[in-house]
């Protein structure tokens, strides 16, 4: 019987796979690494060389930049002053072929490669655009149209940096300007802002002044029923529209009341425009309208029957009709706004006169305007905000005056609101009998107030200026 012997089994055989650094070095053998080469560095031994160079040709540049503008403005002013037309002719034939060379400089140095010297040009050609004598609002529009035209600003809304009136501007990003340019040249701008609102107010005054010599009535006798010529003080307004925040400009308005109509004249300020197409297209407004809560042709039914109506009247196309009904309301909202802010006005008016009565010194003397070496004198004022205030959280205020005392507290001067009107309580009440530094612009004072001091100092600094 034979005997089976078994086989030793065996062993069951591992492979062992290379994972981690081990994998890594198999896949390294097989590769070519492109290991990048540091280009030449500048030698920095030399580099001082090389940028008092950059900084004499840019500060050249500068000069020429600052001297082209100034040659153009003059240029410009020259011509304009010519009275005779053989005078112009003269003068123009000396000055062309050089206004000639300095815009294509200016073009040129505008669009240099090298970003320095190319954001150089930029701000030197802003700083002198914006520090020119102007004679009017017109010159400053003109120069500002120039400026977006070469590039230099863009038009912004009204979160953008720059506000110059209503309009709103950022500065092109360009010409490589970076933050402390952008600020260096905002000083700037802010001070041509200023300028330019105490040349629109001077403007405006000299228009109002010569629309008084034409009003003949008041607003009250107008609407006792008077008829003649009257000049309507009509305020900004603001409004919602789609959730975002606007403004209806103000101005002035004369206009001649008769025994039916309103009939537009002149407008002074934001609304000129609007009343010369009102004068343009003949539009009237109904006297007895006024009376009414809604301006005439307000709802789709009502609107098509005043359309249908003036079609007929004036013998007018369907658009033409259309556009004039618009006018028209614009028209009937203009002499309400009036109407009302004259009602406004005769009530605070008096309690103004109260509050004068109780002041010991000027706003000039307040905010020290007065000559007393910049320092504020102590003492109360009556303290008197223009034009509208817009409230932090929505809203607007007219007629936004108080008394303010400067008293001296620990060897420091500080502000206190002493009184303030009823129709103020809600947005200034909360500060009467309250002390704050007068530092830095009142810059310690709540942002409400310090918003209401600051705006008023700005209008009584223009006034003090204007007035030297």
């Amino acid at each position: 019987m034979s005997t089976l012997t078994e086989k030793p089994a065996k062993k069951p055989t591992t492979r062992k796979e290379k994972t981690g650094l081990a994998q890594l070095g198999d896949v390294v053998k097989g590769t070519v690494l492109a290991i990048p080469k540091l280009r030449s560095l500048p030698n920095l031994n030399g580099l001082t060389t090389t940028v008092e160079e950059k900084m004499k040709l840019a500060r050249q540049i500068e000069e020429d930049v600052t001297t082209a503008v100034k040659f153009l403005g003059d240029a410009r002013c020259r011509l304009e002053a010519c009275q005779d037309h053989l005078e112009r002719k003269i003068v123009n034939s000396e000055v062309a072929q050089p206004m000639t060379e300095m815009r294509e400089y200016l073009k040129g140095v505008l669009a240099l490669e090298d970003l320095i010297y190319r954001s150089t040009a930029a701000m030197a050609y802003m700083k002198a655009s914006f520090s020119q004598q102007f004679a009017s609002e017109e010159e400053a529009i003109e120069m500002l149209t120039g400026l977006v035209n070469r590039g230099l600003l863009v038009h912004g809304s009204v979160s953008s940096a720059i506000t110059v009136g209503y309009k709103h501007y950022d500065i092109s990003r360009e010409f490589g300007l970076d933050e402390t340019d952008i600020a260096d040249v905002k000083d700037v701008i802010a001070k041509f802002a200023r300028v330019l609102k105490t040349l629109v107010r001077l403007q405006r005054q000299a228009e109002v002044k010569k629309a008084l010599k034409n009003a003949e009535i008041t607003l009250d006798q107008a609407l006792d029923g008077a008829n003649g010529t009257c000049l309507l003080d009509i305020p900004a307004e603001q409004y919602e529209k789609n959730g975002e925040t606007l403004w209806r400009g103000g101005g002035q308005m004369l206009v001649r009341f008769t025994n039916e109509e309103v009939i537009p004249i002149q407008g002074i300020g934001s609304i000129e425009q609007n009343v010369k197409e009102m004068v343009e297209t003949d539009v009237r407004l109904r006297c007895n309208t006024l009376l009414w809560d809604v301006p005439p042709g307000s709802g789709e039914t009502a609107f098509e029957k005043v359309r249908t109506g003036v079609m007929r009247s004036m013998d007018l196309s369907s658009g033409e009709a259309k556009t004039y009904v618009s006018k028209m309301r614009i028209l009937w909202y203009f002499v309400r706004r009036a109407v009302n802010a004259a009602k406004d006005k005769e009530a605070t008016d008096k309690l103004k006169d109260e509050f004068r009565g109780r002041a010991t010194i000027s706003a000039t003397e307040f905010f020290g305007l007065n000559g007393n070496g910049g320092q504020p004198c102590q003492g109360t004022a009556l303290l008197e905000f223009e034009g509208s205030f817009i409230v932090k959280g929505g809203g607007t205020v007219q007629h936004l005056f108080l008394l303010a005392k400067n008293l001296e507290d620990d060897g420091e001067m500080v502000v206190e609101v002493a009184e303030v009107p009823e129709h103020l309580q809600k947005i200034l009440g909360e500060f009467v009998g309250k002390k704050y530094s007068a530092r830095d612009d009142f810059a310690s004072c709540p942002e409400q107030l310090r918003r209401i001091l600051r705006g008023i100092r700005g209008h009584a600094d223009m006034a003090h200026a204007t007035a030297e």
